[in-house]
């Protein structure tokens, strides 16, 4: 974590911040790291390695994170095992650019009916949130 504090210290700096960031590396300048900057790195690595809806819950949890509203809805979009594994593939196949997801999912032994089945659970959720955050318009029941 202090590898990512430091370039988050650096970054913070505003100017020269990937020198900066090269001579706390090089000079070992961990003393630089303050609380602030800890806090944001960890909480990068866990929205990195967990995604946002972490995030949500735990700003729901605590009683931070803004508006009533928001908190209802992080707290009522909860995701299975198999669609958080499919938002992860979805994730590293666009930070790797890797054109179908899948691909990553079928080295996990997941067969192509399996993949879609939870996609499309995981985007009918995606949909339910969305509606519920326009406040339900355009609805046709």
């Amino acid at each position: 974590m202090g590898f990512v504090a430091l370039a988050q210290r650096a970054r913070m700096s505003g100017r020269k911040s990937g020198a900066l960031f090269f001579w706390l590396l090089r000079e070992k300048k961990t003393q630089f790291i303050t609380h602030a900057t800890e806090e944001e790195a960890g909480r990068m690595i866990k929205e990195h390695l967990y995604g946002k809806q972490i995030r949500e819950r735990q700003a729901q949890q605590w009683g931070s994170g803004g508006n009533g509203q928001q908190n209802t809805q992080a707290q009522s979009t909860e995701y299975t095992k198999d669609e958080q594994f499919v938002i992860a593939c979805m994730r590293v196949a666009k930070k790797h650019r890797i054109a179908d997801p899948f691909k990553l999912a079928r080295e996990d032994g997941w067969t192509r009916d399996q993949w879609n089945t939870v996609l499309t659970s995981y985007e009918a959720k995606q949909f339910e949130q969305l509606q519920r955050s326009r406040g339900g318009e355009n609805t046709d029941e």
